[in-house]
């Protein structure tokens, strides 16, 4: 494997989980009964991860394997982040906070 091809390789496993990440904002804004929500990006990008590697949608069964799943360093890192901030922000009324040394996405119905 040469390393254009497995870099292409890790381009198209991070695209498909920001889909999945966008899909995940679907489920929570279809879901919930509040106008705003407020999610760690962290988290959200746990979730996008577990949901595309387990394949599955539902949140409280996300909840229950997040803990037990860890993030690859190449996903877990501020230019993914930045990067799933950008498509956030392409698809949804986004704005992102700091709060107690942790970035958050509020997002807006």
């Amino acid at each position: 494997m040469t390393l254009s091809s497995s870099n292409s390789k890790d381009l198209l496993e991070k695209s498909k989980i920001f889909d999945h990440a966008c899909k995940i904002v679907e489920r929570l804004l279809k879901t919930s009964k509040s106008s705003t929500i407020s999610i760690k990006l962290k988290t959200l990008l746990k979730y996008a991860y577990v949901s595309y590697m387990k394949s599955t949608l539902d949140i409280p069964k996300l909840r229950g394997l997040v803990p037990r799943v860890r993030i690859p360093s190449k996903y877990a890192n501020q230019y993914v982040y930045n990067d799933l901030v950008e498509v956030l922000k392409k698809n949804f009324r986004v704005t992102v906070e700091k709060r107690r040394h942790s970035r958050y996405v509020v997002i807006y119905k």
